[in-house]
């Protein structure tokens, strides 16, 4: 099975969220519904697209920066920033 195969599929990231299904997708990343185990809640994880390289430092750092970016924020129309993490295996 590729990569976009399995994530068409549910699957466990992080040994932590499992990952439910596609919300949507953009030029870079790709939004998924899934559950945090950990917190007992539905979240949404943000993954870069599997088209991509996954070892392209200059989108991992991006959407890091993104990440800590939001996380800052605080409205009721922006999605609050829980977690940033580099899974491997993804």
């Amino acid at each position: 099975m590729n990569e976009a195969q399995q994530r068409s599929q549910p699957f466990l990231l992080a040994n932590r969220y499992r990952v439910i299904r596609r919300l949507g997708s953009g030029r870079s990343s790709d939004v998924y519904a899934a559950h945090d185990k950990k917190m007992g809640r539905t979240c949404a994880i943000k993954l870069l697209r599997s088209d991509l390289k996954s070892d392209d430092h200059v989108q991992r750092k991006r959407l890091e920066l993104e990440a800590h970016a939001l996380a800052k924020l605080e409205h009721d129309a922006i999605v609050s920033v829980f977690d940033v993490e580099v899974d491997e295996h993804k």
